[in-house]
């Protein structure tokens, strides 16, 4: 165990020297309750966050939604998916249970949804707005759009408006729809 520790702070090392991902992690932890960890793995399970053309997308391919079960007019609603990455899905949870003790925003959005519900699904609502900040955050970064670094370390609200989608990008997203 201690070995396999080592192992994985020499690999986050070695990634953390290397400038182009340096960058972009160091963008996607001024985030709340994003560390080193879940900014490296974010950065490498997803790749180019302009595949996502939603943030709905984005939380789908984390497997941070439900899945339907349904079989004539029988229709059930599982808690979690199963088709996802299920390596970055187990990493937005593990940092969604200890985000609220690092951002009130985080921790306002856990105790709305654990007074409605479970704790389970509070804590899945709190992974589901870091997936919305991550792509925020690597939306502005890839598109070179500055933001400030509050002291706060929020620096960005996924409700803020993204910059406009160019000519290509709008192409490819209405290809995406068109029916095949």
């Amino acid at each position: 165990m201690v070995r396999l520790g080592k192992t994985e702070s020499a690999l986050v090392r070695s990634l953390q020297r290397d400038p182009v991902p340096r960058e972009r992690n160091e963008q996607l932890m001024t985030i709340p309750a994003v560390g080193p960890i879940l900014a490296l793995t974010w950065a490498l399970e997803v790749g180019d966050v302009g595949r996502f053309s939603s943030i709905k997308k984005a939380i789908s391919y984390c497997g941070l939604c439900a899945a339907e079960k349904s079989s004539g007019e029988t229709r059930q609603l599982t808690p979690l998916s199963k088709q996802r990455n299920r390596h970055l899905q187990t990493i937005l949870i593990e940092a969604a249970k200890m985000a609220p003790r690092n951002s009130p925003a985080l921790a306002m959005i856990y105790d709305r949804e654990k007074q409605k519900e479970n704790a389970n699904r509070a804590t899945l609502a709190v992974a589901r707005k870091m997936v919305a900040y991550l792509v925020a955050v690597d939306r502005r970064q890839k598109t070179g759009v500055s933001y400030p670094n509050s002291t706060s370390r929020m620096g960005i609200h996924p409700r803020d408006p993204l910059p406009p989608r160019t000519s290509a990008e709008r192409r490819v997203g209405r290809l995406q729809k068109t029916p095949g």
